[in-house]
């Protein structure tokens, strides 16, 4: 896969995993798939004003509803995940899940672990080829903690925009995270 090829070299240091997610996938555009940008705007002006604000009610694309799609299929995803590791995780004392993916799937995956709804769209951007580690606490249904692995926090020698946006994101996942813990006890910047 995609998501596994972004890994790289992390991949090879993982357990085979024989499982199939049918839901694991990136979002379905249906009859949008292959349209260009300037035709979508022509064509869709609202539904795609809806797309570039992260309006999830708003983006209707042949009667169906995108990114509340992608939500729900994420949210059956970690359902999925967690009653196969769960047992494992008991008898660790916790799990973590190594979150390798693009976009919009990564964006859904992150916020839904946390029991975020799809209105987090577009204000937590998740790059392509993120990873992102995911930590479990054995007897809940919502993750306790996450930690970026790729790509690494912008250096200060980057950018001045590059800096706002981080701020931005990270101002963002403050307050939808504002309560969870991160790993060894910190909270999020």
């Amino acid at each position: 896969s995609s998501a596994k090829e972004g890994g790289g070299e992390i991949s090879v240091h993982l357990p085979p995993n024989d499982t199939v997610l049918s839901n694991l996938r990136e979002i379905d555009f249906y009859s949008w798939e292959n349209v260009g940008k300037d035709e979508l705007k022509a064509r869709n002006p609202a539904e795609y004003q809806s797309w570039k604000e992260g309006n999830p009610h708003g983006l209707i694309v042949d009667d169906c509803y995108p990114l509340l799609e992608i939500w729900e299929r994420a949210k059956t995803v970690w359902h999925e995940i967690r009653e196969e590791t769960q047992a494992k995780e008991q008898d660790n004392g916790g799990g973590a899940t190594l979150l390798v993916a693009h976009g919009t799937l990564g964006q859904s995956l992150l916020s839904t672990a946390f029991g975020i709804d799809a209105t987090a769209f577009r204000r937590n951007e998740f790059p392509n080829c993120g990873i992102a580690e995911i930590h479990w606490h054995p007897s809940k249904d919502r993750a306790t903690a996450w930690r970026w692995c790729h790509p690494p926090p912008p250096s200060a020698a980057e950018c001045d925009l590059t800096r706002k946006i981080t701020a931005y994101n990270l101002g963002c996942l403050r307050e939808q995270l504002a309560d969870i813990v991160l790993e060894g006890g910190g909270t999020l910047p």
